[in-house]
């Protein structure tokens, strides 16, 4: 391909542009094209370098469409499924828990548990007689 053929596709991919800024853009590849010609590559080799015109119009628009993107929106996101990872638990690790727990019982079930024992030992031996709850005397009942 040749440096018209290039730059004609090019225009014809750019066609849905706008006037000013594909005229822009093939003023960039001809400045390549002229880049090219000074440093002795032929226009073989310059296309070869540059691309298809297909790839750079494809990727021009792309360009175009980030940067129309509302910058409020976040990027869209997608979930990537995980493997569910479940640990073996050795049985050194089984031992610790077991003592945990004791410990826990041991701090959280003696309180509760000496509580209630006390409470139901005092129902007991007092058998909620009402001789036990006391009497707020007035001094308007001794007149």
């Amino acid at each position: 391909m040749n440096k018209e053929l290039f730059l004609t596709e090019l225009e014809e991919r750019l066609a849905s542009l706008n006037e000013s800024d594909r005229e822009e853009l093939l003023e960039d590849y001809q400045e390549h094209f002229r880049s090219g010609k000074a440093e002795g590559k032929s226009e073989e080799e310059i296309v070869l370098s540059l691309g298809t015109p297909k790839s750079i119009a494809e990727d021009i628009f792309t360009e175009r469409e980030e940067l129309l993107q509302d910058p409020i929106t976040p990027p869209e996101t997608y979930y990537v499924p995980r493997k569910p990872t479940t640990k073996e638990r050795t049985p050194g690790l089984r031992v610790l828990l077991l003592i945990g727990l004791i410990f826990l019982d041991l701090v959280l079930l003696i309180p509760v548990g000496f509580a209630v024992w006390s409470f139901v030992y005092f129902a007991m031996v007092t058998r909620w007689d009402a001789r036990f709850i006391p009497t707020i005397s007035s001094p308007l009942s001794t007149i």
